[in-house]
């Protein structure tokens, strides 16, 4: 699991956790701290796609290849992972379930039309989300934090047009 953390200034904190597949708990149980081990706290300034390239490759000659990564929508994080599948082919990569389902896919800068479909496709998704407040996709996740987090989604959007 890696994310970005901590900005201060220019510079933001990679934090990257490990857990164990052969110590995973049986399924429906949540990690514990017992579970997760820290693997690299690191500070840095440039945390481009080449970046975390190397960070993996780094991470993987110290700890072998991971079977998964779990990272959430930064393209850095996601894009620098597949360096990993050179290793590893069948390294996946997994986006966090909040990020993925709460926020809207990215548009294509080419061939905009193409956007319309990926965009129906989260916009019908949300709206189930929000008419069924007791889906286990919706667990632990309020509908004011819920409405907040869309509406923040949307003042950015407005705001990058």
């Amino acid at each position: 699991m890696l994310d970005h953390s901590n900005q201060i200034g220019t510079e933001k904190v990679l934090v990257v956790l490990g857990v164990n597949a052969s110590a995973l708990p049986e399924p429906g149980k949540a990690l514990t701290h017992q579970d997760v081990r820290v693997l690299e706290v690191k500070p840095g300034s440039q945390w481009k796609i080449e970046n975390m390239e190397q960070q993996y490759e780094d991470l993987a000659d110290r700890y072998g290849t991971p079977r998964a990564v779990l990272v959430d929508g930064a393209v850095e994080l996601r894009d620098g992972a597949k360096c990993l599948k050179n290793r590893r082919s069948d390294t996946i990569v997994l986006r966090d379930f909040k990020h993925y389902h709460l926020t809207p896919p990215s548009p294509q800068q080419k061939a905009r039309f193409m956007n319309l479909a990926s965009t129906i496709r989260w916009m019908t998704m949300i709206a189930w989300l929000l008419k069924h407040p007791d889906a286990t996709a919706r667990e632990g996740i309020s509908d004011q934090r819920m409405r907040a987090h869309l509406h923040q989604r949307a003042v950015s959007f407005q705001g990058s047009r």
